[in-house]
């Protein structure tokens, strides 16, 4: 009696197997490759809304020891603080701090992209200044950045800034 053993796999049952890896690698890919990019997404808005917020909180504090006017100037993707005891939107000693925003970042502030507006600190306050006098309307403020579909909000109130999660 001769008994033959068959062992190993047939090819079918090997192309059932590499198309059943192949199907899962590609949803394991997929599924990488999106949360990949809303992390990276995030990073980037957390990055930039964390230093927009410093530059604020920096700003009042500078502001009010030093007993000076401060300008927070937005214009050209680039938020810049001076000293501007003139009032005139540039620096009056030639000394800024930037924080640039990148391209694909789109800022929204109170609720509408602008590319250019001036916001005064004195005494502590965020202040608007126009027809040679200041008001409050800034003390109150939204600045919002959005990348794709994710977004980061900076909240004025009171002229206390506040990182909204």
């Amino acid at each position: 009696m001769n008994k033959h053993i068959k062992s190993g796999f047939t090819l079918v049952e090997l192309l059932i197997v590499l198309v059943i890896t192949a199907i899962a690698l590609g949803f394991v890919y997929g599924l990488y490759t999106t949360v990949y990019v809303k992390l990276s997404n995030q990073a980037r808005l957390d990055n930039t809304i964390q230093r927009i917020y410093y530059l604020f909180v920096s700003t009042r504090r500078e502001a009010f020891l030093k007993n000076q006017i401060f300008c927070i100037k937005y214009a050209n993707k680039k938020f810049s603080s001076f000293v501007d005891n003139d009032l005139d939107g540039v620096s009056d000693n030639g000394n800024e701090v930037t924080v640039e925003i990148p391209d694909e970042i789109t800022v929204y502030i109170n609720g509408s992209i602008t590319n250019d507006i001036k916001i005064y600190s004195r005494d502590a306050l965020f202040l608007k200044f126009f027809n040679d006098s200041f008001s409050s309307e800034y003390s109150n403020m939204e600045i919002k950045l959005q990348l794709d579909q994710d977004e980061k909000v900076l909240k004025i109130t009171n002229s206390l800034p506040e990182i909204l999660e």
